[in-house]
């Protein structure tokens, strides 16, 4: 979201591109990267995501799936 907003502030994209950028790829990691990660700092994924849990913002919910979305997205419908 950061980045998309400093396009959208410099005029590099619209609103609505940012909007698009934003509910695409905004709190997205795959599994991947993130076991990487952990292999790379020598933990576990299940310790990583203890960590991770402490920072995550009020505004992240599960949807009826269980997965993460981003609520200020709401806003923007």
């Amino acid at each position: 979201m950061d980045h998309a907003c400093y396009d959208l502030r410099e005029g590099r994209i619209t609103r609505s591109e940012a909007i698009e950028l934003v509910k695409k790829y905004d709190g997205k990691c795959s599994e991947v990267y993130i076991k990487k990660f952990c292999n790379y700092i020598g933990i576990s994924q299940k310790e990583f995501w203890s960590v991770t849990e402490k920072f995550r913002g009020s505004m992240w919910k599960r949807d009826e799936k269980g997965h993460w979305y981003n609520t200020l997205l709401d806003m923007l419908k």
